[in-house]
């Protein structure tokens, strides 16, 4: 049977119809290279209003400095936390970016006025100047002006009503409390005394750390501050902070009247009094002595026939831990009446000691020992020092 010519006609066409839609060529879209920019990307063409862009606001932060809260030592702080957002009423050049020359005269400027004044300066170089920098320079030379020039009662009168009041900052009476315990004088520790035992927060209770500071700072005797520490020492105080930092002050100012206190409470039997005990362990284990004064109450514990009492061993290392040639002097003084069975302890210090001077005397044929082991360990350690 033969197909119809229609049907055939109409199976040519859909057929061809189909044949051409899927060979037909798609249209491209062109495309642009992605390392290609035009000015219209960059730009608005003029005819165009440019857009404001769209700006997300973000809450400020308020960077504050560091503020130091240490009892006796102030701290200059790094340039970067003096470097903060400058406001109306910051300084046009901090202290600390001037030139040192024109710091220096500054400086000597305020420094040579009455306390009060100088006082008054330093305050409003926080309050009023906000220049940290500039306020930690005034109160770092202020120590030194008072230990010279011996402000009047009235002047550290009112210092001690600024530190006890809470109304200024902690930082500002931490700063005054540093000066106190730096200038080191009489009258300034009577001052840190009178604040520490009648303490009512945290900042006047560290005042006891300006105690712990003296005879440190400056060269010399400073044997005048022994008395009233020794008398808070002595005194009711059942603090063992305040303890503490008394017995630190006492063993460092270094007076043999000091020091036999500070050695009657370390060595009492546990349970005695341990405030005292502790106290006096930690003063005289920490402290570094260097006062020719504070030899004798050591080597009066020295024992040459019980070498390794508990009170020869804790004095001879004390002794030991001195740089000061008194103390190699009593040590040698000692090792000369005891047996052969100090000899290690005699190279020992012979070999550490940083006055080698001592024990190269020792090596002298007129210098009697008890036991020339102890001479010859002596000999050995001084060798091995100079090696």
């Amino acid at each position: 049977m033969k197909t119809p010519p229609t049907l055939l006609l109409a199976y040519v066409f859909i057929v061809t119809f189909f044949l051409c839609f899927a060979f037909w060529p798609e249209s491209q879209v062109p495309q642009k290279s992605p390392s290609v920019v035009t000015l219209r990307q960059v730009l608005p063409l003029v005819s165009e209003p440019a857009q404001p862009p769209t700006v997300t606001f973000l809450q400020p932060v308020v960077v504050t400095p560091p503020v130091p809260l240490v009892p006796h030592s102030i701290i200059v702080p790094r340039s970067e936390s003096l470097t903060t957002t400058p406001s109306a009423t910051a300084p046009a050049q901090s202290f600390i970016r001037r030139p040192s020359s024109e710091r220096r005269k500054i400086l000597d400027g305020i420094l040579k006025q009455d306390f009060p004044s100088i006082m008054q300066n330093w305050l409003d170089a926080g309050r009023v100047e906000h220049d940290l920098s500039k306020q930690v320079a005034i109160s770092g030379q202020f120590a030194g002006v008072v230990r010279v020039r011996e402000p009047n009662p009235a002047f550290l009168q009112q210092v001690k009503d600024f530190i006890t009041d809470k109304s200024n900052s902690d930082y500002e009476r931490h700063a005054m409390l540093a000066v106190l315990g730096e200038a080191a004088t009489v009258e300034t520790e009577n001052i840190l005394i009178e604040i520490v035992t009648t303490a009512t927060d945290d900042v006047t209770r560290s005042a006891a750390a300006g105690l712990a500071g003296l005879g440190t700072g400056w060269s010399g005797n400073q044997e005048n501050l022994a008395p009233a520490l020794e008398k808070l020492w002595k005194g009711d105080t059942r603090d063992e902070i305040t303890l503490a930092e008394t017995a630190m002050g006492m063993a460092q100012v270094g007076a043999s009247s000091s020091l036999e206190l500070l050695l009657t409470a370390a060595l009492l039997p546990k349970g005695r009094d341990d405030l005292h005990k502790n106290a006096a362990l930690y003063a005289l284990n920490s402290a570094h002595l260097l006062n020719d004064h504070s030899v004798p109450p050591l080597a009066a514990r020295l024992s040459r026939d019980a070498p390794d009492s508990e009170a020869s061993i804790f004095a001879r290392d004390i002794l030991d831990r001195m740089t000061i040639v008194s103390a190699d002097q009593a040590l040698l003084a000692w090792l000369r009446t005891t047996p052969a069975s100090t000899a290690p302890l005699a190279r020992q210090y012979a070999r550490n000691s940083q006055n080698p001077a001592v024990w190269q005397g020792a090596l002298a044929p007129d210098v009697t020992f008890r036991s020339e082991a102890v001479r010859a360990a002596i000999r050995t350690g001084y060798t091995e020092s100079n090696r």
